[in-house]
């Protein structure tokens, strides 16, 4: 366990999506529901809610009640105590394209923040988690943020986590999709570059049957794709946003007149 990163790092919720190069293929933002439930989104109403002490006190009741409830499998319940204990934030997951493509080979980078600041403590954790699971993963925790790296994938090492640099300009279309979903970076979120994709959606639709041949046409004209829920200036926001290398494939699926809906929520 190293306990500082080359450079200094910002210590925001999504700060592997702030760190990472551009080659990236896909990228799953977990948020962690305690945190959806007590954290505060930035200038909302209900944060004042979220900040009671009434509130605060039932969230540390779930907290302490979840990893005893007799539903919970053995073989997670390690896991499941792990998280509720040590995460702070969301689960960041991205997965590196080195030739472009997505693979079942592909490397992956893993972060979130935790709320243990002692390296020792946490590296005892991590090592029983480990053992338990029986896949050694290279990691990184910087004391001084809470902020944990991981490696994963065939043949991850240590070296592979040299690729997380604070304030590298990283993938610009994952970041703009970031930005009209989720400010907060508390928040779900899947992203998906189409041409990474490409070669395994190519390998699919050889195999498809006629009746599913257009609809492996459409998904194979999507240049990037990005789905889910957040905080967006102010307010909660879902949405799902294509962008097309050809609409022309998509035209027996898209309305032919806009759709609007005027909802109002309380």
């Amino acid at each position: 366990v190293s306990t500082g990163f080359a450079e200094s790092m910002s210590p925001r919720s999504d700060s592997l999506l702030q760190s990472l190069p551009a080659n990236v293929g896909a990228y799953f933002r977990i948020p962690s529901l305690l945190g959806l439930a007590g954290v505060s989104k930035g200038n909302l109403p209900i944060d004042k809610a979220m900040a009671t002490k009434a509130h605060q006190d039932a969230l540390a009741k779930i907290k302490v009640a979840v990893p005893n409830m007799a539903v919970i499998p053995s073989e997670f319940k390690l896991a499941l105590d792990f998280l509720l204990a040590e995460q702070s934030g969301p689960l960041e997951i991205a997965v590196l394209t080195d030739s472009g493509s997505l693979s079942p080979i592909s490397k992956m980078m893993i972060g979130m923040p935790v709320a243990n600041r002692n390296a020792a403590s946490f590296q005892k954790k991590w090592d029983q988690l480990t053992t338990q699971i029986g896949m050694p993963m290279p990691m990184q925790f910087d004391a001084k943020t809470g902020l944990v790296r991981i490696a994963a994938g065939m043949g991850a090492t240590d070296a592979d986590l040299s690729v997380l640099k604070a304030r590298q300009p990283g993938n610009a279309k994952l970041a703009a999709a970031n930005d009209l979903i989720d400010q907060s970076g508390l928040g779900f979120l899947v992203w998906v570059d189409g041409n990474a994709a490409a070669p395994m959606l190519a390998m699919a639709a050889s195999s498809a049957t006629p009746e599913d041949a257009a609809m492996y046409k459409a998904i194979q004209s999507i240049d990037s794709m990005a789905f889910g829920w957040g905080t967006q200036s102010g307010f909660g926001r879902m949405a799902m946003d294509f962008y097309l290398k050809d609409d022309a494939v998509w035209a027996d699926y898209l309305p032919k007149a806009p759709l609007s809906l005027s909802l109002k929520t309380a």
